[in-house]
Order: C-alpha cells, then sequence, then structure tokens
C-alpha cells in the first residue's frame, strides 16, 4: 500500500492498484483537498492514478497513465487553468472531466460548459455526489 505525501512535489499515487473500478487522475493544487480526495476516491474503491497540481502537468499525465477520468480542479497555479488543460486533455486523449470547482459565476461556468464536462462537482463535495458519478463512468467502461 502507497501512502500519501503533502509535500506537493512527491505526491503521487494513493490507492491500491487492485485492477477494478475507475482510474482517476487529480488535478488540484491545494495538497490538503487533494489528499482528501484521494482518499475519497480509495474509500470508494477505486483506483487514483495519480494526482499532480497544475494544467500542464495534468496534461502530461493524462498522455502518460490514460485514466479514466480527469476529476479536475478550475482554478489551477501555473500557466494554464483547469479549463485549458481540459480542453487540451479531450481533444488529446478524448479522456471524460470531471471539473472539481468552488467557483460558479456565470463566466466560468459558461466556458466549462464549452469543453464538454462529464459532470461538476461543487466544493465542498460529499461522498455520495462522487460516487454516483463514477459509479456511472465504472459501468460505462465495464460495458465497452
Amino acid at each position: 500500500m502507497e501512502y500519501f505525501c503533502l509535500d506537493r512535489e512527491t505526491a503521487h499515487k494513493t490507492a491500491p492498484q487492485n485492477g477494478s473500478g475507475v482510474k482517476v487522475l487529480i488535478v488540484e493544487d491545494e495538497g490538503i483537498i487533494a489528499l482528501d480526495i484521494s482518499l475519497m476516491v480509495a474509500k470508494l474503491g477505486h483506483s487514483v492514478s495519480g494526482v499532480v497540481y497544475s494544467g500542464e502537468e495534468s496534461v502530461r499525465e493524462a498522455g502518460k497513465i490514460r485514466p479514466d477520468v480527469v476529476l479536475m480542479d478550475i482554478r489551477l497555479k501555473g500557466k494554464i487553468d483547469g479549463l485549458q488543460a481540459a480542453r487540451m486533455i479531450g481533444a488529446r486523449y478524448h479522456i471524460p472531466i470531471i471539473y472539481i470547482t468552488a467557483l460558479s459565476d456565470s463566466t466560468t461556468l459558461e466556458r466549462a460548459w464549452a469543453t464538454k464536462p462529464l459532470a461538476f462537482l461543487q466544493k465542498p463535495f460529499d461522498e455520495r455526489e462522487l460516487e454516483s458519478i463514477l459509479s456511472g463512468v465504472s459501468r460505462k467502461k465495464s460495458s465497452a
């Protein structure tokens, strides 16, 4: 079993890789929030295939590890935000995006919907909301 490291530079895989469930890439620039989300994903029986902290890293990692879904914060540190990263991941790798955000202004939501996300989770969200969405991804994955 791998454990979390709260150091932003070395935190990566967080859940046992048991081959079941959904492979999730988490893109969140706040370490403690990334930890919380990772624990939630693992508790629900899915695999955290990576945790990254910037839009640039998310595009690279998505291409490398090919997760089933990306949990993407909209506001990220770095040159590109979560919306730009999601657009690039969708165009290059056709990986579905679930936005996790505290932002709810109409301009941001309009930009987000234009990227055709699978879903939105408004921070703070609870385990049941995440479970519902990841269960849908899992069913779609198993029927493919």
